[in-house]
């Protein structure tokens, strides 16, 4: 009995003191969750699309190292400089894309984007702008950029007439290139009667009917035949502007140099009007302050080229004859004759004929002082 009480007593001992460890036992370790520090948002950076470069192509139809080069290369220099590189040219010269008779209609197209067509070339689509560049109105080079720049884009409804020409043929006209047309001659001429009998090379339908007048036969040569024409006799003489004689190596086969025939507006720079409406407006405006800014510029640029020419003709045995003042001016003023007798058909058969007064009147009277009433009046017409 004893033994079993024993017993009893013992495991009851052994519980008690298993509870009293366990209660004694150190109190279980509180667990601080770690502080979590979140991370610092870095805004996304801001994507800003570059912006499009326009690739244009440039193409013309004369050599690169003529003065008319170097005018359109300082204003494709600076279209370029002055849109921070968003437009560029692909540059094109001595026709190696388009002559000059493929460049108004690959223009039309946008097969090319800039190019410097002579609107007289075209006289079916340019009968208005033609004018200009086959007709040598003006006897100086300076008013002739100036007023041309004038009518051209200050005149209000006539500059609307020549715009909306450019529009038809879907072009925008952006600046002129003047030529200054000497008489050069394998025999010396000192007066308008030495040319009677003589055949002069010599284009279009204004210049025969103009020579003529003194007795000179018209022949149809091209440019790169001018050479061999004068060289073997089938020409005598050339009405040739400044900055083709040395091109065309003409110092070489014609010696004498006598009467300025006038200048014109030649060569033009024109853009595809759907690339030139395709640029940004703040590109377009700054086209166009451009071809302003430069017009000064550019007749600088054809003064030091003449002054250039000066001495290059005489170093190669070029002789300057000493002309008439008063027959010059008479050979001049011709061109107003020729204007008046041969333009005004022609645009009225063309469907312009009120264009066509509107806009050579007021060509007259920028370059002369007065209008075709006066100028019929003075020729009996």
């Amino acid at each position: 009995m004893k033994k079993w009480l024993y017993l009893v007593m013992s495991i009851v001992f052994s519980v008690v003191l298993l509870v009293g460890m366990l209660g004694c036992a150190a109190p279980e370790e509180k667990v601080v969750p770690e502080k979590v520090v979140p991370e610092k948002v870095v805004p996304e950076e801001k994507v800003v699309p570059e912006e499009k470069v326009f690739e244009l192509i440039w193409s013309s139809f004369i050599m690169p190292d003529m003065c008319q080069t170097k005018m359109y290369i300082n204003l494709m220099d600076a279209i370029e400089e002055r849109s921070d590189g968003r437009v560029v040219f692909d540059r094109y010269w001595s026709a190696e894309l388009t002559g000059a008779l493929e460049m108004l209609p690959a223009l039309r197209v946008g097969a090319i984007d800039m190019a410097d067509p002579p609107p007289g070339y075209y006289p079916a689509e340019l009968p208005l702008c033609g004018m200009f560049n086959v007709t040598r109105v003006q006897p100086e080079v300076d008013e002739t950029v100036r007023n041309g720049y004038q009518i051209y884009w200050h005149e209000g409804e006539i500059s609307e007439y020549l715009a909306a020409e450019g529009v038809r043929q879907n072009v925008i006209m952006l600046g002129h290139y003047p030529m200054d047309y000497m008489m050069l001659t394998t025999f010396p001429v000192y007066s308008l009667a030495d040319i009677d009998g003589k055949t002069f090379r010599s284009l279009g339908l204004y210049e025969p009917g103009h020579l003529a007048q003194w007795g000179a036969i018209s022949k149809n040569v091209m440019p790169a035949e001018m050479y061999d024409g004068l060289g073997r006799g089938t020409i005598d003489g050339v009405n040739i502007y400044w900055m083709g004689i040395k091109p065309w190596h003409l110092e070489e086969v014609a010696k004498y140099m006598s009467f300025h025939d006038g200048a014109i507006l030649s060569l033009t720079t024109t853009m595809n009007l759907d690339t030139y409406n395709g640029l940004p407006a703040d590109v377009r405006e700054m086209i166009i302050e451009t071809r302003d800014e430069h017009m000064e510029p550019n007749i600088k640029a054809w003064y030091d080229e003449r002054d250039y020419m000066l001495g290059f003709l005489e170093e190669a045995g070029v002789t300057w004859t000493e002309v008439d003042p008063e027959e010059e001016k008479e050979l001049q003023e011709d061109w107003i004759r020729a204007c008046i007798e041969v333009f005004l058909p022609e645009v009225a058969a063309r469907g312009y004929e009120t264009e066509g007064e509107l806009v050579l009147n007021r060509w007259l009277e920028l370059n002369t002082g007065e209008g075709i009433p006066y100028w019929k009046a003075y020729f009996g017409l």
